[in-house]
């Protein structure tokens, strides 16, 4: 904060630094959210630990705030919920622990069998390739395929052997294929590791 100067006018001290601090600052500046606390609170302040100095970028950090809201209005609980469920499956997954053990899987009552070629296919086919523009695509590009008897990354083997195409490259000709078919720029994601 900057240092105070006061001024005194006809008998009445006036803190000029400090009305003006008072004057900028609002409710709604992203460092005072109501979220951003709780997400502190919660040990999340490594979200907000490369923000700007108070005052800037504050479009930016707005924008930040606006996304953690809408996370926290869809996921079910909100972020509360979403944070004690990632630390409740890591420290399963320290301890060795499986979270899904005893589950059995079983085909939804409500599911539908969909035969490729039928008009019910091709509507789903229709609303999917609608909702495509809004499709993320991930590759975990992690982990090498040693327990396959393979010593280099997974994608990097064959996922058929009429053309020797690699898992990689019949993952993304799905991702091309989809994009040409809703004629939208397809976002796509890389997770890397050491391998």
């Amino acid at each position: 904060m900057a240092a105070r100067h006061f001024i005194l006018a006809a008998g009445t001290a006036v803190c000029v630094g400090l009305a003006t601090w008072l004057l900028q600052r609002t409710d709604d500046e992203p460092e005072d959210d109501r979220l951003v606390g709780m997400l502190r609170a919660l040990g999340q302040q490594h979200l907000f630990s490369k923000w700007a100095p108070r005052g800037s970028a504050v479009a930016a950090k707005r924008a930040m705030v606006a996304q953690l809201r809408v996370l926290n209005q869809n996921y079910p609980g909100g972020l509360v919920a979403y944070i004690g469920s990632a630390r409740t499956l890591l420290g399963m997954a320290q301890r060795g622990e499986n979270p899904i053990a005893g589950w059995t899987p079983s085909v939804p009552a409500d599911g539908h069998a969909l035969e490729p070629g039928t008009e019910e296919f091709q509507g789903y086919e229709a609303l999917g390739t609608l909702e495509a523009e809004g499709l993320g695509f991930v590759v975990p590009a992690g982990g090498l395929g040693e327990r396959l008897g393979f010593s280099d990354v997974k994608f990097e083997l064959p996922a058929e052997t009429a053309t020797g195409s690699t898992v990689l490259e019949t993952y993304v000709g799905y991702i091309l294929a989809a994009q040409v078919r809703s004629q939208k720029i397809l976002s796509r994601y890389r997770l890397m590791s050491q391998e």
